[in-house]
């Protein structure tokens, strides 16, 4: 059984997703939690075990946080923050 130490919320906003050797480019954040977000983008469209960066903007903060892409599917690719973002539950909280 799969064991979440928070739980993912629904989203939908833009996220930018970067990482050393390439350019930005868009996505749509479809849950997030404060540990990592799922985005709908083809699966081949980020490298794994890359260290990402991600730009997005929550009740008019914007965040850049720091993430791996740990799996992929046909929903999407699940990113797994590199630190656990605090700010980003406390922002669930109050849109929840």
């Amino acid at each position: 059984m799969e064991h979440r130490y928070y739980e993912r919320n629904p989203v939908d906003f833009e996220v930018l997703v970067g990482w050393s050797d390439a350019r930005l480019f868009r996505a749509r954040a479809k849950n997030l939690s404060a540990a990592g977000m799922m985005i709908d983008t083809p699966p081949d469209s980020i490298p794994f075990n890359k260290k990402l960066e991600l730009y997005f903007r929550l009740l008019g903060r914007v965040y850049m946080v720091k993430a791996l892409a740990i799996h992929a599917g046909k929903e999407g690719i699940g990113l797994l923050f590199q630190t656990d973002q605090p700010d980003v539950h406390q922002c669930l909280r109050q849109i929840a």
